[in-house]
């Protein structure tokens, strides 16, 4: 079988609300090699990433989906950039609804740049639409095309 290389951005998708806040990882590129390994497939990622205070926690998530890391460049001089996504902010019922998405789907951000206390640049998001939806949910094994 053919092996995916995938290239692009980690995104940490910040869920504010709730009893915990939640950070997922993001990003087209990532989300298609995830898929692919959740299928069974073999694929590899290649990424460079921040090396602020979500590194540690979005290398984490590489691990817990079986994303091999030796590809990834964390930059030291540099942070990741962060979606901030507020219920007080987009509403609940948005927020719902995005933290219903699923990995695959693509969506679309409105809202403004700003750092964080540590420097972290990040987007606060004033509204998030779906701009796309998987067509088919992830099969739990790869049984092949």
């Amino acid at each position: 079988m053919a092996k995916l290389i995938s290239i692009g951005e980690i995104i940490a998708d910040t869920l504010i609300g709730g009893v915990n806040n939640q950070i997922n990882l993001g990003g087209a590129p990532l989300n298609a090699c995830a898929q692919v390994i959740k299928l069974g497939g073999d694929a590899v990622y290649l990424s460079k990433i921040g090396a602020g205070t979500y590194s540690k926690a979005l290398i984490s998530e590489l691990d817990n989906n079986n994303i091999d890391k030796k590809f990834i460049v964390v930059d030291k001089h540099h942070n990741t950039t962060i979606a901030y996504v507020s219920i007080n902010e987009i509403g609940e019922e948005s927020y719902t609804d995005f933290k219903a998405y699923d990995i695959g789907d693509i969506i679309g951000i409105t809202g403004f740049v700003f750092k964080t206390k540590t420097g972290e640049i990040s987007v606060h998001a004033k509204a998030v639409t779906l701009l796309s939806k998987s067509l088919m949910p992830l099969p739990e094994k790869f049984h092949g095309l």
